[in-house]
C-alpha cells in the first residue's frame, strides 16, 4: 500500500531527504522539460497552447483527443506560457508538439537510451512517476547522494540533447549551471519550511490518490475515446467521400468453421458468438484466438464488433454479441501494419496516453497485466519488422507474467499460416476460419448496408429494389459475393446507379465498374474546377489515366513491401505526377486512396493508404496488365515511336528501322515471370501466396478485354496459382473469373484431382470444365437458392449422368423449405428407370415425394417430410430401403405441418448400436413443445438412438427448455452421448445455458447445445 514518507509525529530526517528530492523533482525537474518545451515548440507565448495548436490547423476534437485530463487542458488555457505545468503535461507537450522528435509510439521513446532526447524525456517523466507513486526509502544521505546523481544525470543530458536538437548549444552551459546552483541550495538547506512540507504532502497525496483510477478509469475512458471512430467500417467510404458506418448497424452474421491445430482436414461450424469461449482440442483456454479470412471475408469487421460491444457493455452493461467479453476488463486493438509500435509499452502509451503521462512504465504494465485483458492484432498478413517485435515481446515476456490473463485474438489472410507456429511461439490457440456472409443472410446485410447509408444521406436510391435485384442475381453471381467486402462494394455501385450493377457476374467486373464510377465522378468534379475546366473531355480522361497508371506502379511496389500504406516516396511521386498533368492531388488522392492525417509537431501529415488490401491487389494486377498488353500492342508502339520522332525531329526512315527493330523484340514472347522481373519483382524470391489474389485478378482482367493475351499467358497464370497455394475449391471460381475460358478451363482441370465442388454461382463454369475433366473426379453439387432461379441446372445434371464419378446432390433450399416443390425431376435427371446410370450418386439432401428415384449406390441420405401425406409414404419407404440396401447415415427434418399420428418409426442404420439417425424439428416454439416431444418418440424405433436431435429456426424459452428434457426423458427418448440436443434461441443466456448442459445430462445423458442457425443445417 503507497503511503506518505511523513511520519505521524511530524517530518524525520528520511522525511526531510525525500522532500529535498521531490522539491529538486518539481523545481529543476518542470524546468528542464519547459525549457525542451520552449526550445522545440515554437509559438507564441501570449496565447494559450490550445489557441497556438487550433491557429496551425488543429481541430478541437484532436486537442482533446491529445489531452483527455480535463484538469491538465484547464491548466493549458489558464496559463499560456505553461511555466506552470507539471512535469506529467510538460512531458505530454513534448510528446505531441515539439519538432525533430520521433513519432509518438516509436522505439525512440522508450526510456533507457542517453543517447535520445525522447528516451531522455521519458526516463524523467518516470523518475517522477515513480518517485511519487513508490517512494523510496532514504535511510541515509549516500542514499539520498545516489538518488540525487540519477536524477541529475538525467537533467544535464536532456539540457545538452535539447540544445543539440534545437540549434540552442550556445545557452547549454549556463542552464546546466542554473540547475546545478539551484540543486545546492535545495540540498544544502538545513531543513525545509513547514509550509511547502504541508504543501508538498497535500500535492502528494492528491497523486497517489488518482493512481488507482488511472488504467481502469482514466485508461478506460480513453480507449473509449479512441474506439468511437475506430469501430465503425466500410472500406467503400473513399467512394462517397462521406463518413464510415458504425459496424453494430451494418454487421451481419458471419460463417464461421473451426480448425483443429493439427489437423487440417478437420472442420466443424461454430457460432461466432462463442468466438471468445473456444477452447484446444484438449479443453485448455487458449493463449490465442486464431481468425484465418481470405481478403474480404470480414476480419477487420468482426474485430470492430468485438470493440463496439465492449463499450456497450461496459457503458450500458448490455452486450448480446459475444459470449465471455464481459470478462475482459480492457480489450486493446492494433494493427499489424502499425510501422511505429514496436514493443507493448509504446502501444499501451499510443492507446492511454494520459495513464502513460501519470504512471513509470513498469507501473503501467503492471497495472494492465494485473486486469483481464484481450488484445486484438489485425492483420498479421501485414506484419513489419515492428509488429513482429512487439509479437515477440508479448510472448516471451508479458503473456507469461500475465498469468493467463491475457489473451490475443489474431486476425490472419491464409497466406500467413505456414508461419503461424514460429510466429505465434507455438502458444496454446484455436484456429477458426472465416467464410464470409451465409446465403440467407447476404439479403439482410445489403438491406442493413443500404438503411443505414440511406440514414447517413449516402444513397437515394430504393432499398427493396435492392433487394430484389439481389434475389434475383443471387444464382449468376459468382461465390466471391459471400465476402463481406464484395457485397459493400456492390450496394455502393447500386446507390450510386443501379445501371452499374445489372451486368456483374464476377469479381473481377464488379472491381472493374467501380473503378469506372470512381473515374466518372472524378472527371465531373474536375470539369469543375476552374484550373482543367480548360480541357477537353477526352484530353482530361487521358491525364486521369496517366494518373492511374503511376498510381498502379506505386501500388504494385507497396505491394511488394507487404504494406498497404503509401511511402513518403510514393507519396512524392504522386505528387510529382500529378504536378506534371497539372492535375489537383487532393482530388485524385481522395478519388482512388484512402487519406489519413495525423497531427505532428508540423501540422497535419496526411498518410495515404490504398483503402482495402484487396483493392491494392487489383490496382497491382493493373500495372502487371498494362505492361503485358503494352508489350502486345503494336499500334500502340507505333504510336509512340511516331510521337517521339515529331519531337526529336527524327528522319523517317530511322523511325521505321527503330520501330522494326522494338517490333521485333516485343513479338519473341516473354514469360510472366520475366515481366514480373522487369516490373522489379523476381518471384523466385518472393512468398508466391502474397500473390495469389494480383493473379486472380490479373486473370479476370486479361479475361475482361484481353482473351488473346490470357491464352498467351494462361498455362503460366494456372502454374503460379498452384504454387501459390491456390485451394482446390477457388479453381472453379476463377474458371468463373476468367469467363469459362476454353484453355484455363482446360489448364484448370488437371489441378483438380480430389472432388469439383459446385455451387449456385458455377453452373456454367462446372459444365465448361465437364469437356476437360477426368471423368471418375467425383463431383459435389452443393445449391443454396432456391434451384429453378439456377441458370443451365438441368443440363449440368444431364451432363454429369453420364459421366464416370461418384456424385453428392445437396438441394440445401429444398432441404430447409417446403414452398418450392419437390426435388424428384432433378434427382431424376441424375438416374435412368433402373435407378442405375453412368454417374453413382452417394449423397443426397432435398425433399422428395417419394424415395421411388433414389438409386441403389445413395448411402448418405437427408430428406424432408412436409406433410402428412408425403411423411407416411417417405417412413413406410424407408424401412424398404434400408432393407434393400445399406445407409451409412440418414438424417430426416419435419416439418412443423407435419402430425405424429402421420409417423411410424425410422429403420436403424447403424445396428451395432442401434442408431436411427439425426432428427430435424424446425420452427418450433414455447406452444409447440409438447407435440415435438410426440414427434421425436413416434419416429425412435424400439430400443433405438438418435445421433442428434435439432431445432433450426426455434424459439424456445429457458422454462420450455427444460419441460423438453424432462419431456423426453419421461418418454424414455434416448440420444446418443456424443450427440445432443442443439436449437437456436437467443432468449438463453450463458448461466442458464450451463444449468440446461448439466440437466440434459443428467435426464438423457446427452449434451445440449444453444448455437448458431447455420452450424445446424
Amino acid at each position: 500500500m503507497i503511503t506518505s514518507r511523513v511520519t505521524h509525529d511530524g517530518p524525520g530526517e528520511a522525511d526531510l531527504r525525500y522532500f529535498k528530492l521531490y522539491k529538486v523533482l518539481v523545481t529543476e525537474g518542470r524546468n528542464t522539460l519547459y525549457l525542451i518545451f520552449l526550445w522545440g515548440c515554437n509559438r507564441d507565448l501570449t496565447k494559450s497552447l490550445k489557441q497556438n495548436l487550433i491557429d496551425k490547423g488543429l481541430t478541437k476534437r484532436d486537442f482533446k483527443n491529445m489531452f483527455r485530463d480535463s484538469t491538465m487542458r484547464d491548466k493549458i488555457d489558464s496559463n499560456p506560457s505553461g511555466d506552470e505545468f507539471d512535469i506529467a503535461l510538460l512531458y505530454a507537450c513534448i510528446e505531441n508538439t515539439c519538432i525533430n522528435l520521433a513519432p509518438k509510439g516509436q522505439d525512440d521513446w522508450i526510456a533507457g537510451d542517453n543517447t535520445k532526447l525522447e528516451s531522455v524525456c521519458k526516463s524523467i517523466k518516470n523518475f517522477r512517476n515513480e518517485f511519487i507513486h513508490s517512494p523510496p526509502s532514504i535511510p541515509d544521505d549516500g542514499e539520498m547522494n545516489t538518488i540525487l546523481q540519477k536524477l541529475q544525470e538525467h537533467l544535464e543530458n536532456a539540457i545538452k540533447l535539447g540544445g543539440d536538437y534545437y540549434g540552442r548549444q550556445s545557452e547549454v552551459d549556463n542552464n546546466i549551471q542554473l540547475m546545478r546552483d539551484n540543486i545546492a541550495k535545495i540540498m544544502n538547506s538545513v531543513s525545509l519550511d513547514i509550509d511547502s512540507i504541508h504543501r508538498y504532502q497535500n500535492e502528494l497525496k492528491e497523486l497517489r490518490s488518482k493512481q488507482k483510477n488511472i488504467v481502469c478509469e482514466t485508461g478506460k475512458n480513453e480507449l473509449f475515446s479512441k474506439y468511437k471512430n475506430l469501430s465503425k467500417v466500410d472500406p467503400a467510404s473513399f467512394i462517397s467521400g462521406r463518413n464510415t458506418l458504425q459496424v453494430s448497424k451494418v454487421f451481419t452474421r458471419l460463417e464461421v468453421a473451426r480448425n483443429q491445430v493439427n489437423n487440417a482436414s478437420y472442420s466443424e461450424d461454430v457460432d461466432y458468438e462463442t468466438l471468445l469461449e473456444l477452447r484446444t482440442e484438449d479443453g485448455s483456454m487458449p493463449v490465442i484466438t486464431l481468425v484465418e479470412g481470405e481478403a474480404g471475408a470480414g476480419k477487420t469487421t468482426l474485430a470492430k464488433l468485438i470493440l463496439d460491444k465492449w463499450m456497450s457493455l461496459k457503458t450500458s452493461g448490455i452486450s448480446h454479441t459475444f459470449h465471455g467479453l464481459h470478462n475482459y476488463d480492457l480489450v486493446l486493438y492494433t494493427e499489424a501494419r502499425n510501422r511505429n509500435i514496436s514493443s507493448f509499452i509504446a502501444l499501451l502509451s499510443v492507446l492511454m496516453s494520459q495513464a502513460s503521462y501519470n504512471l513509470h512504465d513498469e507501473d503501467l504494465l503492471r497495472s494492465v497485466l494485473d486486469l483481464k485483458v484481450l488484445l486484438i492484432l489485425d492483420g498479421l498478413d501485414e506484419l513489419n519488422t515492428a509488429s513482429k517485435k512487439l509479437l515477440k515481446e508479448l510472448f516471451d515476456k508479458h503473456v507469461p507474467r500475465s498469468n493467463g490473463k491475457l489473451r490475443l485474438l489474431i486476425t490472419t489472410r491464409p497466406n500467413m499460416l505456414p508461419e503461424i507456429p514460429s510466429l505465434l511461439h507455438n502458444q496454446l490457440r484455436v484456429h477458426t476460419r472465416l467464410k464470409g456472409i451465409t446465403q440467407e443472410n447476404r439479403v439482410e446485410f445489403i438491406r442493413k448496408l443500404h438503411e443505414e447509408m440511406i440514414n447517413n444521406k449516402q444513397s437515394i436510391q430504393s432499398t427493396e429494389k435492392l433487394v430484389d435485384f439481389m434475389k434475383q442475381s443471387e444464382t449468376r453471381l459468382s461465390e466471391h459475393f459471400r465476402l463481406p467486402l464484395n457485397l459493400t462494394l456492390l450496394t455502393y455501385l447500386w446507390a450510386s446507379d443501379p445501371d452499374h450493377v445489372n451486368s456483374l457476374t464476377t469479381a473481377t467486373d464488379l472491381y472493374i465498374s467501380l473503378n469506372k464510377l470512381i473515374k466518372s465522378r472524378l472527371l465531373t468534379r474536375l470539369k469543375e474546377n476552374n484550373g482543367v475546366v480548360t480541357l477537353p473531355s477526352d484530353k482530361l480522361e487521358e491525364k486521369c489515366d496517366e494518373f492511374l497508371k503511376t498510381l498502379y506502379q506505386v501500388s504494385l511496389e507497396t505491394h511488394s513491401l507487404g504494406h498497404i500504406q503509401l511511402s513518403f516516396e510514393s507519396t512524392k511521386i504522386l505528387r510529382d505526377k500529378c504536378k506534371e498533368l497539372e492535375l489537383p492531388c487532393d482530388d485524385m488522392f481522395s478519388a482512388f486512396l484512402a487519406v489519413e492525417n495525423e497531427w505532428t509537431a508540423y501540422g497535419y501529415k496526411s498518410d495515404l493508404f490504398v483503402p482495402h488490401k484487396s483493392i491494392m491487389e487489383f490496382y497491382a494486377a493493373n500495372k502487371i496488365l498494362f505492361y503485358l498488353t503494352e508489350n502486345n500492342d503494336e499500334e500502340a508502339v507505333q504510336k509512340a515511336v511516331q510521337d517521339m520522332g515529331q519531337k526529336l525531329n527524327v528522319s523517317q526512315e530511322m523511325l521505321e528501322s527503330f520501330q522494326a527493330s522494338i517490333l521485333k523484340e516485343k513479338k519473341t514472347h516473354k514469360s510472366l515471370k520475366d515481366a514480373m522481373k522487369n516490373l522489379g519483382i523476381d518471384l523466385n524470391s518472393v512468398k508466391l501466396s502474397d500473390y495469389q489474389n494480383v493473379f486472380l485478378h490479373l486473370s479476370g482482367l486479361l479475361a475482361h478485354k484481353y482473351s488473346t493475351v490470357l491464352e498467351k499467358y494462361a498455362e503460366e497464370l494456372v502454374d503460379l496459382l498452384k504454387n501459390a497455394k491456390l485451394k482446390e475449391a477457388q479453381w472453379l471460381d476463377l474458371v468463373v473469373e476468367t469467363k469459362c475460358d476454353d484453355k484455363m478451363a482446360a489448364l484448370i482441370a488437371h489441378e483438380i484431382k480430389l472432388q469439383l465442388v459446385v455451387r449456385d454461382g458455377h453452373t456454367g463454369a462446372a459444365l465448361k470444365m465437364f469437356d476437360y475433366l477426368e471423368p471418375n473426379v467425383p463431383v459435389q453439387i452443393i445449391l443454396e437458392n432456391e434451384v429453378r432461379y439456377i441458370p443451365q441446372l438441368n443440363e449440368l445434371l444431364d451432363d454429369l449422368s453420364r459421366r464416370e464419378c461418384f456424385v453428392q446432390l445437396i438441394l440445401k433450399h429444398q432441404w430447409k423449405h417446403n414452398q418450392y416443390g419437390t426435388s424428384d425431376s432433378l434427382l431424376q435427371r441424375l438416374v435412368n428407370e433402373t435407378g442405375n446410370s453412368e454417374c453413382r450418386v452417394s449423397h443426397f439432401t432435398g425433399n422428395l415425394r417419394s424415395l421411388a428415384e433414389i438409386p441403389v449406390t445413395i448411402t448418405h441420405l437427408r430428406i424432408t417430410l412436409v406433410n402428412d401425406k408425403q411423411a407416411t409414404v417417405i417412413c413406410e419407404e424407408l424401412i424398404r430401403l434400408v432393407k434393400k440396401q445399406k445407409l451409412d447415415y440418414l438424417g430426416v427434418h419435419v416439418m412443423k405441418e407435419v402430425s405424429p399420428k402421420a409417423l411410424i418409426p425410422l429403420p436403424v442404420v447403424k445396428a451395432k448400436v442401434n442408431e436411427c439417425g439425426t432428427l430435424w424439428l424446425s420452427d418450433v416454439k414455447d406452444d409447440q413443445v409438447d407435440k415435438a416431444c410426440v414427434v421425436i418418440r413416434a419416429l425412435l424405433p424400439p430400443q433405438g438412438q438418435y445421433q442428434s436431435i435439432m431445432f433450426p429456426r426455434s424459439s424456445i424459452h429457458v422454462n420450455k427448455c427444460e419441460e423438453l428434457l424432462s419431456e423426453l426423458a419421461r418418454l424414455e427418448v434416448r440420444v446418443k452421448d456424443k450427440g445432443g440436443i442443439r436449437l437456436s434461441s437467443p432468449a438463453i443466456d450463458n448461466n442458464r445455458l450451463y444449468e440446461l448442459k448439466e440437466l440434459a445430462h443428467q435426464k438423457l445423458n446427452c449434451e445440449f447445445y444453444c448455437s448458431d442457425e447455420l452450424s445446424m443445417w
